[in-house]
């Protein structure tokens, strides 16, 4: 049974990627199979599962997501991303490469503290503009803040309450090896940067609807920074009051509502009523598509971590995985791409279980190792992650050839790190 599991997820999988059929297809299909293949006498469980449960899965994301095309159209109808790009390219000429490090620094500095979808919008209506502004092509740009997004995340320390609570490992290690492998994505993003983001001239279309003037004050231009600055002020009031205020979580949706207020007010306050039910409306519509990925994107999920499926995955672990710190090293890297669509490397999917089933194999924090060393394929190249969608939406680029694109940077990061980890241990 876990073979006919992998061979459908591989067969989805290849759909997916060899773009025979669509995502938005592709992912409810594979998770009603994969339910239902241990659960074939109860296939009214299995179904409940997928759509009951999985559906309604990302809901908080699908609402954030919302809340950030509202934010985006703001952006654009009042002109304040044909200024930012147009700014940026004035300042920065032909200088593709730094203005790449620069913001894939800046947007792994954001994540630092940042997560979810509605960061990834807010921090995304700013620095792709930038970067294709001074002609970096949109699938570099793409790639360049997927690879930001992920290298923040990995010492975000909100995150590693995770790996502590599902693989029973210390903080200390958390960190030791989040470090490890925040490193190696940093030299890897960096080599993509070198070999990817030279300069080629391309317009895109940015321009915002005719309606308005074409002046847009430096106070708007702060827009797509301002929701970021509330979120990361308020969770650092303790240090920027010396102590004064306690630090607290500004809830990021109406971070991002916020920032659309302002937005017309600091560019056309007269049409604020027109200007805001226009940018609700024309936002969600824009961001429908990303919507139904999010619905088949939490049934895959759901069904991957169901009981069922993750039982019937332990006897193949068990023959299969090796032992020896080469094996360690090889199976893992090798083996990372089984990470994207959700599949048995990832953490947030298949690996949920797999990872539980290692730790009888392997001492916990080896097993956390190497889920986040192949987790670094995942968080940088997978095509059903919701930050990879929206990124390609916004730039009009297939989240497929953002896979071809980095998957060979990420990878060689894998072997790194779980080189360097292998060594500590064995």
């Amino acid at each position: 049974m876990a073979w006919i599991i992998l061979l459908v997820f591989l067969a989805c999988a290849g759909l997916m990627y060899t773009k025979k059929l669509p995502a938005l297809l592709a992912l409810p299909i594979m998770a009603v199979i994969i339910a239902l293949l241990p659960a074939y006498h109860r296939p009214l469980e299995a179904l409940e599962l997928v759509f009951g449960t999985g559906a309604p899965r990302l809901a908080a994301a699908m609402t954030s997501a919302m809340f950030g095309a509202v934010l985006a159209h703001v952006v654009y109808t009042c002109r304040i991303a044909e200024t930012i790009v147009k700014k940026a390219s004035e300042l920065a000429g032909d200088r593709a490469i730094p203005v790449a490090l620069l913001m894939m620094g800046a947007t792994a500095v954001a994540f630092l503290a940042l997560g979810g979808l509605g960061s990834v919008i807010m921090v995304g209506t700013l620095v792709l503009p930038v970067m294709i502004g001074v002609g970096i092509r949109p699938i570099v740009a793409t790639s360049v803040f997927l690879f930001g997004i992920s290298i923040g995340g990995l010492w975000n320390v909100a995150g590693w309450k995770f790996y502590q609570d599902v693989l029973n490992v210390p903080i200390p290690q958390v960190a030791a090896y989040s470090t490890i492998c925040g490193v190696t994505l940093l030299v890897a993003g960096v080599a993509y940067i070198l070999v990817n983001a030279r300069t080629r001239r391309f317009a895109w279309g940015v321009s915002a609807p005719d309606a308005g003037t074409g002046f847009v004050s430096g106070f708007a231009l702060l827009t797509p920074l301002l929701p970021v600055a509330v979120i990361l002020g308020f969770k650092y009031a303790n240090v920027l009051t010396l102590g004064h205020v306690a630090g607290r979580t500004f809830e990021i949706n109406a971070a991002l509502i916020l920032g659309s207020i302002y937005g017309i007010l600091t560019t056309r306050p007269k049409e604020f009523v027109n200007l805001l039910t226009g940018a609700i409306t024309e936002g969600v519509k824009a961001v429908a598509p990303v919507l139904g990925l999010m619905v088949g994107i939490g049934m895959v999920v759901t069904a991957l971590t169901s009981a069922p499926v993750t039982a019937v995955m332990k006897p193949a672990l068990e023959a299969i995985v090796p032992h020896s710190a080469l094996g360690y090293v090889l199976f893992f890297g090798l083996l990372s791409p089984l990470a994207l669509y959700r599949g048995p490397l990832n953490l947030y999917g298949l690996g949920a279980g797999v990872g539980a089933v290692l730790t009888t194999l392997f001492a916990p924090q080896l097993v956390m190792g190497a889920l986040m060393c192949t987790g670094l394929v995942q968080g940088v190249c997978d095509p059903t992650n919701t930050m990879n969608v929206w990124a390609g939406s916004f730039t009009n680029t297939d989240v497929n050839d953002i896979l071809k694109s980095t998957l060979p940077y990420v990878v060689a990061a894998t072997l790194i790190a779980l080189a360097v980890i292998a060594v500590g241990h064995w």
